[in-house]
């Protein structure tokens, strides 16, 4: 028994560490592009002029992550939709990684 609760102390540290490490990149990120306007570019509209479902959707999470929600809306519609569906996701997959430690 002792075994297994160390197995799990070990997920947990490991969940820990990517979790900080994932929400500090993901804020260095939201700093540089916030400020310094530096936008991944979209390599669909840049070969065919033509917007894909995914154009905005940085601007439309940097808006929803400061609760500009009109802005969001005009960016890309999609974000409420992909949003939740992705934090349900990542937290499905936590979950899964701390009770049975399969990925």
């Amino acid at each position: 028994m002792l075994q297994y609760n160390d197995y799990i102390r070990k997920r947990i540290r490991k969940t820990i560490l990517f979790l900080i490490v994932f929400i500090s990149v993901s804020l260095i990120y939201l700093f540089l592009n916030h400020n310094h306007f530096f936008y991944i570019p979209c390599l669909f509209n840049r070969m065919t002029g033509l917007y894909c479902p995914g154009c905005g959707m940085t601007r439309a999470v940097f808006s929803y992550i400061n609760f500009d929600f009109i802005g969001c809306l005009h960016n890309n519609l999609l974000v409420f939709i992909l949003l939740p569906i992705f934090i349900y996701y990542l937290f499905c997959c936590v979950k899964t990684y701390l009770l049975t430690g399969k990925i």
